[in-house]
């Protein structure tokens, strides 16, 4: 759906993304994808996701989604919140971790909070992530 306010000419698109969860150096023979939900209002990206419970069996190395809707502004660094239900990543990092974006891409990266390192998969079974983020588009 696409409003577009006369006054001030702002244009707000909402409607859904499909999310691919990957991995660095392993990944199951079919992807985890979800459906996500997004609201742009002018240049100003809101993106969220919730996978319910699913197998993440198979993956490894450093995890990434991509399909975000927009692409987001280059030369800018967007962070936002994100969670897991279990102990989907490496233990060093499951005290804090958000949901990450670098300019001009549509891929979500993981970082801990602390270290601005890479969380790395260390799947055990049946879990749920759920992350919110807001970026801008050029």
């Amino acid at each position: 759906m696409c409003i577009r306010d006369s006054v001030s000419g702002v244009t707000q698109t909402e409607g859904n993304f499909t999310a691919t969860f990957r991995g660095s150096t392993a990944e199951p023979g079919s992807l985890v994808t979800t459906t996500g939900y997004y609201v742009q209002v002018g240049k100003m990206v809101t993106a969220t996701i919730d996978t319910g419970a699913v197998s993440w069996t198979g993956y490894g190395g450093v995890a990434t989604v991509t399909g975000m809707p927009a692409t987001a502004k280059a030369g800018f660094d967007f962070v936002g919140s994100f969670y897991s239900s279990g102990g989907l990543f490496e233990s060093s990092n499951n005290d804090g971790i958000v949901c990450h974006m670098d300019g001009n891409s549509t891929t979500l990266d993981l970082r801990a909070q602390d270290s601005s390192a890479s969380p790395t998969w260390s799947p055990s079974g049946i879990d749920t992530i759920m992350f919110t983020i807001t970026y801008f588009t050029a």
